[in-house]
């Protein structure tokens, strides 16, 4: 059985693809385990209720400072307690970029029948953070030292895809971050749960809290709306949660819900109106972005309000299963929940979301996954 490293420089708390894809590898027979970052009350060593082994990296230099020249040199004591520990594992799935250079340096070093796996779940290079021009070279020069040596690249969305081909001159395997295929019901939960009025078209926000997901847009247009019969629910966090719950207090048509446990995410979904995912285009990432609220929608079978974004207009408005907006601003936001009241909602509707569902799930984004894993032995 080949032992696999599925690496990843966080604590390893909420990242559902991670976790997706080291359960398939065990369904499979591969030995997957997830190596991530300790944090203080979290446990060191555990097995999630879906049988994968995780190990959380102890730092000593944990609590230094966090000034850049700091934080690289808790970049090193990682890769060599990793190195230290996994060298000997037969594939290293490297999530992200800081993952990367752990699993080469192993490959060149130390174990030269290591295989790599780089799986990308942004646009690396072109992400909103990465705005000072030194810091975008510097990345932008990792990450084309460093790919060289990987034996399979994954990535998120077809742009990026194409991006790197074209940068790199590499062909990704596409692994969109789907939910399971699940068949709903008809539920009332949110409305149970939030004591909403059965009378109010209830609009779902999930994910996280954070700048550029048009939070405090949303917030303003249904303040506007606060005479209307839009609700907005949102679910997450992060650093804008203060602003929600202060919203939620002061009106009547704002709700903030505690998270929901994955095995029920879908159904809870699916006994909204709306799904607003709505992403600011700050950063080529975003504009290429697929994201996991997108696929939930989807299984979930609710129409969407999202953003002119690359990919997101390609399935929605190719497929006519939501609405787009003109713009980021809050007058766009206001203006498509406006829109809902036109937009039919019918079998038509029922039946493409049937379609979709059967090529959005993660059982078919597994067996990509299997193929990928399994040809990595294959003599060419």
């Amino acid at each position: 059985m080949k032992k696999v490293a599925v690496i990843v420089l966080n604590n390893f708390t909420s990242d559902s693809r991670v976790l997706k894809e080291a359960v398939s590898l065990r369904k499979f027979h591969y030995d997957a385990q997830v190596i991530a970052l300790h944090e203080e009350t979290l446990e060191t060593n555990f097995i999630t209720n879906e049988g994968v082994p995780v190990e959380r990296i102890k730092l000593r230099t944990k609590k230094w400072a966090k000034i850049t020249f700091i934080q690289f040199i808790k970049y090193l004591e990682f890769i060599y307690l990793a190195i230290k520990k996994y060298r000997k594992y037969d594939i290293f799935h490297c999530n992200d970029i800081d993952a990367l250079p752990i699993g080469v340096i192993i490959k060149l070093l130390f174990n030269r029948k290591v295989k790599i796996v780089y799986d990308a779940h942004e646009l690396e290079t072109e992400l909103s953070f990465v705005h000072k021009k030194s810091r975008k070279f510097i990345i932008k020069k990792i990450e084309a030292f460093f790919i060289r040596y990987a034996d399979t690249v994954i990535t998120v969305s077809p742009s990026i895809a194409n991006f790197y081909q074209k940068q790199y001159n590499i062909l990704p395997e596409l692994i969109f971050n789907c939910p399971g295929y699940q068949t709903v019901v008809n539920n009332n939960v949110i409305r149970k749960n939030l004591n909403i009025p059965n009378n109010k078209n209830v609009f779902l926000y999930i994910g996280g809290f954070i700048n550029g997901r048009l939070i405090k847009q949303i917030i303003e247009s249904f303040k506007s709306l606060k005479d209307s019969n839009n609700a907005v629910v949102f679910i997450g966090s992060g650093i804008l949660l203060t602003e929600i719950k202060q919203a939620a207090e002061q009106f009547e048509n704002i709700y903030y819900h505690p998270a929901i446990s994955p095995d029920k995410l879908i159904d809870f979904i699916s006994s909204a109106d709306w799904s607003l995912v709505l992403i600011e285009n700050v950063s080529l990432s975003y504009y290429y972005s697929m994201p996991n609220k997108l696929f939930e929608s989807i299984m979930a079978e609710i129409p969407v309000i999202t953003t002119p974004l690359l990919e997101l207009k390609r399935i929605v408005q190719g497929n006519n299963i939501g609405i787009i907006t003109e713009g980021y601003s809050t007058d766009d936001i206001i203006n498509s929940i406006k829109s809902t009241e036109t937009f039919e909602q019918n079998e038509t509707l029922k039946q493409k979301f049937l379609e979709l569902k059967k090529e959005y799930n993660w059982e078919q984004q597994e067996k990509k996954l299997i193929s990928l894993y399994n040809n990595l032995f294959i003599e060419n």
